[in-house]
């Protein structure tokens, strides 16, 4: 049985992006239910692996209302959403949001890759190194 038939699924949808620069607020009858896997600050990660951290601080609750607040203006900009997209989160995890997103012709966007600068909201993602501290050993 595949999750969404199990009911374990989580997501929620940003349907108006018409003002994407405000905050956007996460949907009542998301928080009813998961409230509890939110903290001071969510992070979105995008299909390419980036990461960014966005604030749902205490000036961006009350009353059971929680917005994204921090850190949108620059996840869109950085995504180019535009007015009558549409942005999908998918519960994975506490506070810890997989993000699609889909134009006006409700196929995915391209995601960009970029370089962090400091800042803005963005993490890059680990890597791991190959260590080079290998020893050599020399026979006689």
């Amino acid at each position: 049985m595949d999750r969404l038939a199990r009911g374990d699924v989580k997501y929620w949808f940003v349907i108006d992006v018409a003002n994407s620069l405000a905050p956007q607020e996460i949907p009542q009858h998301f928080i009813l239910k998961y409230a509890e896997h939110l903290g001071e600050s969510v992070t979105l990660r995008v299909p390419n692996s980036d990461l960014w951290i966005l604030q749902t601080g205490k000036r961006e609750r009350w009353e059971g209302r929680v917005w994204l607040g921090r850190g949108w203006k620059n996840f869109i900009g950085y995504c180019s959403v535009l007015p009558e997209y549409l942005v999908q989160f998918l519960l994975d995890g506490n506070s810890t949001f997989d993000v699609v997103i889909f134009d006006q012709k409700q196929s995915e966007v391209e995601y960009p890759t970029r370089t962090e600068q400091p800042n803005d909201g963005f993490l890059s993602p680990k890597r791991e190194e190959a260590d080079d501290d290998a020893s050599i050993q020399i026979f006689d």
